[in-house]
């Protein structure tokens, strides 16, 4: 379909990807010099042709492990992504997730902070907590909508982006890119060094919506990274062998963790009228989160073992 007063235009393709079998078409082998790996690919008939790889260190320790046996290899894939073209190499691992743990590792996410971790043991002793926020990354992140902002006030009419408007988008994507990466691998530290499973909140219904937030808080949740966030840690979680679990995040921040009572939140705090306790908000919430994983059963107020013992929070507020 075509908009009344537009032109039809040709679709424009952005990526193609071309799956190789491994090892008959495309094969890695090591060779130590110039470069430490090459492939070796198929062309016209049986000869083959070889091409360096360039890669970060974990990519070549990788590497290293697949050829000596300790993963598989799967089928290779060529993409073509701006003009540049990438292999991108599954490798294989057969792991057997833990059932056993010696506590949770609950994790928050929203606008305030990046992520919230807290470490939470079967005796109820919380032993750490992190407040994880990129302040120097997300003030660059609104620059580059302000800059995007005035390019679009500059448009002849009818032209809804150009390509420096595509490029900023980029850049806002590979530093949320780094932010969820960076994120995700901490959670999966902590879980991974304390014998931790991992709780982390649901939040595939949250979207923006027209009218009824401020144009701010729209592009503050369009942007936010919590969906990457979730996906990285439960592949990084799934490669070390941790279990994890996705919980309901309904009034986990308006919910005392200790005594299970709807109390007050202001900003970023949170007080209980009932047992009189205050917290960080956020650090409420991922205490509840951690719990209600490990309390399936637990629905709207948690029931909190009798055991826990009060934590207050006093970095990041």
């Amino acid at each position: 379909m075509v908009r009344k007063g537009r032109k039809a235009s040709l679709p424009k393709i952005e990526e193609f990807t071309v799956r190789l079998n491994c090892p008959r078409v495309v094969s890695v082998f090591e060779q130590g010099k110039e470069f430490d790996f090459f492939f070796k690919v198929k062309v016209n008939g049986n000869k083959r042709i070889a091409i360096p790889i360039e890669c970060g260190e974990i990519q070549k320790q990788l590497l290293e492990d697949a050829l000596n046996g300790k993963y598989k290899i799967g089928a290779f894939q060529l993409v073509r992504r701006d003009e540049w073209f990438y292999f991108v190499i599954p490798i294989k691992k057969e792991v057997e997730i833990r059932q056993e743990y010696d506590g949770v590792v609950g994790v928050d996410l929203g606008l305030r902070y990046n992520a919230v971790i807290t470490l939470l043991h079967k005796n109820g002793k919380i032993t750490e907590v992190e407040f994880l926020k990129y302040r120097k990354l997300m003030h660059k992140i609104r620059m580059l909508w302000h800059r995007i902002d005035e390019l679009k006030s500059m448009l002849p009419e009818g032209q809804r982006t150009s390509k420096r408007i595509q490029r900023l988008w980029k850049r806002i994507r590979r530093i949320n890119d780094w932010i969820a990466h960076n994120v995700s691998k901490r959670i999966v530290e902590i879980a991974k060094e304390n014998n931790a499973m991992i709780a982390l909140e649901n939040l595939k219904g949250l979207h923006p919506v027209k009218g009824k937030n401020s144009k701010k808080n729209n592009r503050r949740i369009g942007n936010w990274v919590r969906g990457k966030i979730v996906k990285y840690t439960i592949y990084k979680a799934r490669w070390e062998g941790i279990r994890f679990k996705l919980v309901s995040p309904k009034n986990t921040s308006k919910t005392c963790h200790l005594c299970s009572s709807q109390g007050l939140r202001a900003g970023a705090n949170f007080f209980c009228e009932h047992c009189k306790h205050s917290y960080n908000a956020d650090f409420n919430a991922s205490v509840n989160i951690g719990i209600r994983a490990t309390l399936p059963d637990a629905k709207g107020c948690v029931n909190h073992p009798v055991w826990l013992k009060p934590y207050k929070a006093t970095r990041g507020w």
